[in-house]
């Protein structure tokens, strides 16, 4: 089977969602045999995608991302402009490294249905369960350099607050992670990509849960992440959620770029922040250390106040890991 017969297959089924699609429709439109289908089929119900199969129909239990739905919200944009959807795969990220520069386009977007080695900072695994949480890279490849690519996170977060903020009531935890309730529901890493001694693209991994039920979860996992259905309780549609989380990251960046101003977001992360005037324990190398996170500085630094010198710190995301204290 090949890629094509793959993406007509989740396009076809995607499309009819909620409704069921015949069998013989989708085989003509495939141009494949019977077994074929079937093969085809039992390899995705192999890595439990949501599907529901009788006789003669088959359907999308869930909403699936479509790349027929966003490119016509993304057509005359530049991120986005580029999509490339993979039913399954170790990994977005590594997908983009393993391909020649010169093949990666400015604003290109690769998805997931499913990861098998997805992975976040400090390479934490992120678990992606088809059609249960979305999967994505974006790939900038600038022609002005960015003085200040470390804030990409951070612009990342207030983009996804902005997309998030009308289903859910979310913080973000600095530098990258979405909370809701004080669990995880999105996690950002952002990767620059070096030739020699000169950036050749960045690229920002966003893996965000849409449909995941506790159910779903590791035991390791329970009362630590959510998603937008367990929050809710109803069934969301990735499509609209993830258009409107490009569209509004395209505006944040096209903004930054333009003035090296990153006020615009750092707003967001300051006012939405889930550890700004909290007791937070700070694990930097070998040391542990408390204290409280006073405020975001204009560079996207956390100051950290600490009592036990009365000093206070810059701390830059690649340095340490925070953890609120409870």
């Amino acid at each position: 089977m090949n890629e094509l017969i793959d993406q007509v297959f989740f396009e076809e089924c995607a499309n009819y969602y909620p409704k069921s699609i015949e069998k013989n429709s989708l085989q003509q439109k495939l141009s494949i045999s019977s077994d074929q289908l079937t093969d085809l089929i039992q390899k995705y119900k192999k890595h439990e995608f949501p599907l529901e199969e009788t006789a003669k129909t088959l359907k999308f239990t869930l909403p699936m991302l479509s790349i027929n739905q966003l490119s016509q919200q993304l057509k005359e944009k530049t991120i986005g402009s580029t999509l490339k959807f993979f039913p399954v795969i170790d990994s977005t990220n590594q997908w983009i490294k393993n391909q020649p520069t010169h093949a990666l386009k400015n604003g290109q977007v690769v998805f997931a249905h499913k990861q098998l080695a997805g992975y976040g900072r400090n390479a934490k695994s992120w678990s992606t369960p088809a059609g249960k949480s979305v999967a994505l890279t974006i790939v900038l490849k600038p022609t002005v350099p960015i003085l200040r690519p470390y804030l990409l996170t951070q612009l990342t977060a207030a983009a996804l607050y902005n997309s998030l903020k009308s289903y859910v009531h979310c913080s973000i935890k600095w530098p990258n992670d979405l909370l809701v309730n004080q669990k995880k529901i999105a996690g950002i890493l952002t990767e620059s990509v070096y030739i020699q001694k000169d950036p050749s693209y960045i690229q920002i991994g966003i893996g965000l849960n849409t449909n995941l039920l506790n159910a779903d979860l590791p035991s390791c996992l329970l009362g630590l992440a959510t998603s937008l259905r367990e929050e809710t309780g109803i069934i969301v549609d990735p499509n609209d959620i993830i258009t409107d989380f490009l569209l509004q990251f395209e505006n944040l960046y096209n903004n930054f770029i333009t003035t090296d101003d990153a006020e615009e977001f750092l707003s967001i992360c300051r006012k939405n922040s889930t550890i700004l005037g909290e007791t937070i324990t700070v694990h930097q190398q070998n040391i542990i250390r408390e204290g409280t996170a006073i405020d975001i500085n204009k560079d996207g630094f956390l100051k950290v106040f600490y009592s036990d010198t009365q000093q206070s710190e810059l701390l830059t995301a690649g340095e340490i890991s925070i953890r609120p204290v409870y």
